[in-house]
């Protein structure tokens, strides 16, 4: 089974818009994917930004705060051992003054609550101001002891880990200093600070529950916490970047925390003249809370731009296959209307031949009629039919000429004529016409009228006799005046009339095929509009230009120009100028110069 013509041409243009389509919506894919890539990058970079942003500013706020921290507890210790310094020097061992003293020493430092105490040489409780004197417990196993007993030529502030009262039960930090007598060491005082007194300091920073603070030991006992809890207090802590002799003094970290598991932004603050370390925690949900809902408003945004990018895309996919679908469809209807001119032009071409050839014989008898013996009143009938088959015979051959340009077909020559001879046949012809009508007809040539030219002198013949034809046509009285120059490259001829002229506005309508420019002028002078688009056809097709000028009532201007090599000029080949006879009157009546002879 064989594919009709009109079906292959519309799978043959299907595939190539398919094609082109196909090639254009894998840019396009391309494309969406590139945007769509842009545009979670931008999220992506906005969440980077957003989150290291929040974690900076909680670093930096931990680290302030962890300083801060550090300068308040460094006051509160060093007021601490300026009391110790203060209070060995009055030892004497006599237990009721020295308990006066500190007494004394505590109503003028209110702020800071402590309990001071006096091991002996031995490490026997010598005083404290809140045992009796009789209470003498053995404390020379206490670290804060053992410390000084064993370097008794160093005087020194020492802070103990966090100690658990044998009789009061409560936590406190040991601050101690040795007693020397006559530079020997004789025991050591101590002042016992609760850890609440650091920890409470994070509450004038304004650390909530969910954030910490803890004053640690180089060693990595914890002194003090906030939140306040017992079990923390003394916790050996293991691996933070502050713990070890070569620690940075300050620094940020993000970790779990040993003793609540946490997980926290730090900052922390050394202070390595006491060997301890003050860290200030966040918790990190509480850091990132801002970043968390930065980021759902940053995704939220990027899904609904990437939701609209890919629904433009899909308009975008539609609005591309029906623009396929038309463009194919267009094509096919093209092609089809191409296929069909070119049909009808053949069409027309053979039916004028075939009807030129009977035509031919009927002009034939006819003018074999004329010249025979026949009674005159026959020979008007005879004249009638020959006039009726010469406008047949011209309105057929622009028929063929027309189908033969539509179609391409068309073919110049390039062969050299005289100028002369060429106008001077056409004007011979035309001259009768012209006398009919009683209408004066004149040609000017140029003075070397004998030159000769490089061109297709049939095809210049035919547009100069339809040009003068429609002039002499439309020309009820005055003169129509056909005027030839040479120019640069070739000749310039003029079609002057003094007919009934064209409307501004109809002048574009000129040049194209079947115009009639009034409707009127179709019955009154005949011809098919054909005449001048074969003048215009057959002017581009020897590369030249046309054109017309006109004014209702004043005459049509119709001119054109051709680039026709000269080749040689002849005196004796100079063409006879007509004398033609002119007459008067004329009625101005609507213009049709689109029609042929």
């Amino acid at each position: 089974m064989t594919a009709s013509p009109d079906t292959l041409l519309r799978m043959e243009a299907r595939l190539t818009a398919l094609f082109n389509t196909s090639a254009l919506q894998l840019r396009m894919t391309y494309a969406l994917l590139l945007c769509l890539g842009i545009i979670w990058a931008a999220v992506f970079f906005e969440l980077d930004r957003s989150r290291s942003s929040a974690v900076h500013e909680a670093e930096v706020r931990t680290q302030v705060q962890s300083r801060v921290f550090a300068e308040n507890s460094r006051s509160v210790i060093k007021r601490v051992n300026e009391i110790l310094i203060d209070s060995r020097a009055q030892w004497t061992g006599d237990w009721k003054a020295f308990a006066n003293a500190i007494r004394q020493r505590q109503e003028n430092i209110e702020d800071i609550s402590f309990q001071v105490a006096v091991i002996d040489r031995d490490g026997i409780l010598a005083f404290s101001n809140l045992a009796k004197p009789s209470d003498r417990t053995d404390l020379s196993e206490r670290e804060h002891f053992r410390v000084h007993q064993q370097n008794p030529g160093i005087d020194r502030l020492f802070i103990s880990k966090p100690l658990k009262g044998k009789v009061s039960g409560k936590w406190s930090i040991q601050f101690t200093r040795p007693i020397r007598t006559n530079g020997v060491f004789d025991g050591v005082i101590v002042a016992s600070i609760s850890p609440d007194l650091f920890a409470n300091f994070a509450q004038t920073m304004g650390i909530e529950d969910n954030g910490s603070v803890a004053m640690v030991r180089d060693s990595g006992e914890i002194m003090s916490r906030f939140p306040v809890g017992e079990s923390a207090l003394g916790f050996v802590i293991k691996d933070r970047p502050f713990l070890g002799a070569g620690a940075a003094i300050s620094g940020t970290y993000v970790s779990s925390s040993q003793t609540d598991q946490v997980t926290r932004q730090y900052g922390f603050y050394r202070e390595p003249e006491y060997g301890l370390a003050f860290v200030v925690g966040d918790r990190l949900s509480d850091v990132l809370a801002p970043y968390q809902a930065n980021r759902n408003i940053v995704v939220t945004a990027g899904l609904l731009i990437s939701a609209l990018a890919i629904f433009l895309f899909y308009l975008l996919q539609r609005s591309i296959n029906a623009s396929r679908k038309l463009r194919v469809d267009l094509q096919v209807a093209k092609e089809l209307a191409e296929s069909a001119n070119e049909a009808k032009s053949l069409f027309l071409a053979n039916m004028s031949h075939e009807i030129r050839t009977p035509l031919n014989g009927v002009l034939g008898m006819a003018s074999l009629l004329m010249d025979s013996d026949i009674a005159p009143q026959y020979k008007g009938f005879v004249s009638n039919i020959t006039q009726s088959g010469d406008a047949l015979m011209a309105i057929i051959n622009d028929i063929l000429d027309i189908s033969k340009i539509e179609a391409g077909k068309m073919e110049f020559e390039s062969r050299p004529f005289s100028l002369g001879p060429l106008v001077g046949a056409v004007a011979a012809n035309l001259a009768v016409h012209a006398a009919d009508k009683q209408i004066g007809f004149h040609v000017q040539l140029p003075d070397d009228e004998g030159a000769q030219f490089v061109g297709d002198g049939l095809r210049l013949r035919q547009i100069l006799f339809n040009l003068a034809g429609n002039a002499i046509k439309f020309t009820r009285k005055g003169e129509v005046r056909v005027t030839v120059t040479e120019t640069s490259d070739g000749l310039r001829f003029e079609v002057r009339d003094s007919g009934i002229g064209i409307a501004a506005d109809s002048l574009q309508k000129l040049f194209s095929n079947f115009v009639q420019l009034d409707a009127s002028t179709s019955r009154k002078f005949g011809g098919t509009g054909l005449g001048l688009v074969i003048c215009k056809q057959l002017v581009q097709g020897m590369q030249g230009r046309i054109g017309v000028e006109s004014e209702p009532g004043q005459g049509s201007l119709f001119w054109f120009e051709l680039p026709l090599p000269k080749i040689s000029a002849t005196p004796d080949a100079a063409a006879t100028k007509p004398n033609t006879p002119q007459t008067a009157p004329y009625s101005s009546t609507a213009n049709v110069l689109a029609e042929t002879v």
